[in-house]
């Protein structure tokens, strides 16, 4: 059994009781007695020794490996704003308000989490900022190997490490971001949130905008054309058919077509009749052209009508896109990139983790070596193991 468990056994079945029971106050000395502790380590002192200072001085030497790293920060805060709501394009704006969808809120927060995660964004932090400025390392090995030479795998390499050190984290239930990037140099690592920030808003404005005003113009532009068609055709139509006004035509046709008719019911002459034909088959081609012009025209109000829906609609959208653009935007930045004066250093941390792991692994050898020791350190230990008195001692003498 080891020492500290067989002492508290014995200590435990030694504990003198009083009359009614109770265990009466005895002294911690009676129990662990320093001359054991210290026959006990002087007896090991090698072993122990090593097992401490064997892993304490690893991780000193370990603490000295990490680079003393400036953490620049960043905290954003984004709040409900339009884009996180969808508007149907047609109807008026009040329809356009009561059939309006928000978005889920947790979407919104994880989506722009998502934005500022996303890889093409980080290639285009590390192409601003430099490839040379971030990890000279890789461009030196790009320099001697010639595999490394493509511009696309020395951009992949240091996307790699940039995602290392690039830590964004949404805050439980609020609506923080706290974006942080770890650099050797303070100014770098400000430089890159700086960026990073800049392009991140540039890109979200970009996907939430809703590109109206280009759909709204190529409507109005194709709606404008079958204006400029139907116009085009009604006034061919006219001057092939050498037309001012179908009414006075038609009066005066049908005014000559009774004078005829009056002639005809006097005289019988075939010639009368030629012309009566006559006048009645212009009448009946005068009433097909008319038809056909009133098609002409209605083409060109339906054309007009459908130009003013969609110059209107232009219009709404060109004011939309203009209001989106002047708005600040649902994300504000509260505390702007920064990096602290001092360096962050992990060698106090290493160094503390590995005295606590020094102190365990000497605990865990001397319990092993205490675990399977077969014999007694001192005089007190075979007393309180056997019960017996200890009639004398005779000292380990080394032999000549």
């Amino acid at each position: 059994m080891p020492f500290v468990l067989r002492t508290m056994c014995l200590y435990i079945h030694h504990t003198p009781l009083s009359s009614d029971g109770s265990i009466m106050d005895t002294h911690i000395s009676d129990i662990f007695s320093a001359r054991e502790l210290l026959t006990f380590y002087y007896k090991n002192r090698g072993r122990l020794l090593l097992a401490f200072f064997l892993p304490f001085i690893l991780s000193v030497a370990v603490s000295s490996v990490p680079v003393p790293r400036y953490k620049a920060s960043s905290v954003l805060t984004v709040r409900m704003g339009s884009e996180y709501v969808y508007q149907p394009e047609t109807g008026s704006s009040q329809n356009a308000q009561q059939t309006s969808i928000p978005f889920d809120r947790d979407q919104i927060f994880k989506a722009e989490v998502a934005i500022l995660g996303s890889d093409d964004l980080h290639k285009e932090v590390i192409k601003q900022v430099g490839v040379d400025a971030l990890y000279p390392e890789i461009i030196r090995k790009a320099q001697q190997d010639a595999a490394a030479h493509d511009s696309d795998y020395t951009l992949n390499k240091a996307l790699i490490k940039f995602d290392k050190r690039l830590n964004i984290s949404l805050e439980k239930e609020s609506s923080v971001i706290t974006v942080s990037f770890e650099d050797k140099d303070a100014h770098t690592a400000v430089k890159v949130i700086d960026v990073l920030l800049q392009l991140y808003l540039e890109k979200r404005k970009a996907l939430y905008l809703e590109p109206r005003v280009d759909m709204a113009k190529s409507h109005a532009v194709e709606a404008r054309r079958h204006v400029v068609t139907a116009e085009n055709a009604i006034e061919a139509f006219k001057r092939e058919h050498n037309i001012l006004s179908f009414e006075s035509e038609r009066q005066a046709l049908i005014a000559q077509r009774s004078d005829i008719q009056r002639q005809t019911a006097s005289v019988s002459n075939a010639g009368l009749n030629d012309k009566l034909a006559y006048f009645e088959d212009k009448l009946n081609r005068l009433n097909k052209d008319e038809a056909k012009f009133n098609a002409l025209n209605h083409d060109v109000t339906v054309a007009n009508d459908e130009y003013a829906v969609f110059a209107h609609r232009l219009n709404e959208a060109t004011a939309y896109e203009d209001m989106e653009h002047d708005r600040a935007g649902s994300v504000r930045i509260i505390q702007p990139p920064s990096a602290p004066a001092e360096p962050k250093n992990l060698r106090p941390y290493i160094i503390v983790a590995g005295s606590v792991l020094s102190l365990f692994l000497a605990l865990v050898v001397a319990i092993l070596l205490d675990f399977f020791s077969s014999g007694f350190l001192t005089p007190e230990q075979l007393n309180k193991a056997t019960g017996l008195p200890i009639l004398a001692v005779l000292p380990r003498r080394k032999r000549n």
